[in-house]
């Protein structure tokens, strides 16, 4: 969860958003392709740390570096504090991460390019940083669809949004080649199209996103998440037949 949304969320909420879930399990099954016994992972603007603490549970034998520039030092501790996980690690910045140790194997940059002007100087920053291996895995998510551009995203600060033509030249500009590209959440387009729809006829002006509103539907929260894992798993089996299926997010796996 963005920071902005995290701090918005009153302090007993608990549940999560189907979205957020369904994504952390979509990452995860990205990275399986990755196949290591061992591996140091940096998620590179990982909000609230919810994905990377997902990660970590599935993977002990890891070590997990969250970094995020919207953290304050009292964040970070409450979070290392909630957390408890001994591999993992949260920091504000490259610069206040230790040098010493393995470098990281993986870099997860999970929806952070949209939130700046110039995603390109970022990735080079990263890829340069002392912090992460030359021959490092790179997974990167945006939300797709220019077109699709709304409230969602100016709440959020966003400078844009991604197409997959859009998100291999980024990616290539700065020396990685793509491994794999594509989309995922295809069942989200009609409702986000809906959404903007409306907010253009001035039918409806939301105040926050829809994760902020969320209050959390017991089962019905595990039941959209499998749901959404399931168009995944379709979209996902959809490319590799040579079929490439638009959906919400576009996502990237590259490496130098």
């Amino acid at each position: 969860m963005d920071i902005k949304e995290a701090a918005l969320r009153p302090a007993t909420q608990r549940s999560r958003h189907p979205w957020e879930m369904a994504r952390a399990a979509v990452v995860q099954r990205l990275l399986h392709g990755a196949n290591q016994d061992s591996a140091v992972v940096l998620d590179f603007g990982c909000g609230d740390c919810f994905v990377i603490q997902q990660l970590a549970s599935s993977y002990p034998q890891w070590r997990f570096v969250g970094m995020d520039s919207a953290l304050m030092p009292d964040m970070i501790e409450n979070l290392r504090a909630e957390t408890g996980i001994p591999h993992l690690e949260i920091y504000e910045s490259l610069d206040g991460a230790p040098r010493t140790g393995p470098r990281a194997d993986i870099v997860l940059l999970l929806d952070v390019l949209e939130h700046v002007e110039r995603p390109g100087d970022l990735l080079r920053q990263i890829a340069d940083a002392d912090l992460v291996s030359p021959d490092a895995i790179y997974l990167i998510t945006v939300p797709a669809f220019q077109p699709l551009f709304c409230y969602h995203d100016r709440f959020l600060e966003h400078f844009r949004r991604y197409n997959r033509r859009d998100l291999a030249a980024l990616v290539a500009g700065v020396g990685l080649s793509v491994r794999r590209i594509g989309y995922f959440f295809t069942g989200l387009l009609l409702p986000r199209l809906v959404e903007v729809g409306l907010e253009k006829t001035l039918l409806w002006s939301p105040r926050t996103t829809g994760v902020v509103r969320w209050k959390g539907h017991g089962q019905l929260d595990v039941a959209l998440s499998r749901l959404l894992l399931l168009d995944f798993m379709v979209t996902n089996t959809a490319q590799r037949c040579g079929v490439t299926l638009p959906g919400l997010t576009c996502f990237a796996i590259c490496q130098k």
